[in-house]
């Protein structure tokens, strides 16, 4: 081979090398994500209730003093068993006093489910004083 085909070659792999560097942090970063994805994203249908509620139980204790219920319950994991009043896209009303929006993968039929007495699964975000509505997120039906 002859030294012009040489240079040709070093030339083309330090041009390889100048596209793929900068892919290296992504490619670390798939698999960080990958090992720890439990850990990034939390899987609510497989997390444990901390309590359980029925019959408008969770806006008594957020009536009755809402710092204390707020700091207990809040961005934590309950289950409300209460009648499905309405549904709104993906979101159902339980009791006209929790809010539910639905997780993206659950996929309960929820038009038979209307006046049926339903358990549900989520995440607290906040308490309405002014509806006393209780919002929920991350659902799923039970």
């Amino acid at each position: 081979m002859s030294n012009k085909n040489i240079l040709k070659i070093n030339k083309s792999k330090k041009y390889t090398w100048k596209i793929f560097k900068p892919l290296i942090p992504l490619i670390f970063l798939g698999i960080w994500a990958n090992i720890f994805e439990d850990t990034i994203w939390k899987n609510y249908k497989k997390e444990k209730p901390i309590a359980y509620f029925k019959n408008n139980d969770l806006q008594w204790e957020y009536e009755m003093d809402e710092r204390v219920a707020k700091d207990k319950y809040q961005f934590n994991i309950i289950q409300y068993s209460g009648q499905l009043d309405m549904i709104k896209m993906d979101t159902i009303y339980i009791d006209k006093t929790l809010m539910c929006i639905l997780s993206k993968d659950d996929s309960t039929n929820l038009n038979l489910l209307i006046g049926e007495i339903i358990t549900a699964k989520g995440r607290v975000i906040n308490y309405n004083k002014r509806n006393k509505m209780i919002k929920l997120d991350n659902c799923y039906i039970q």
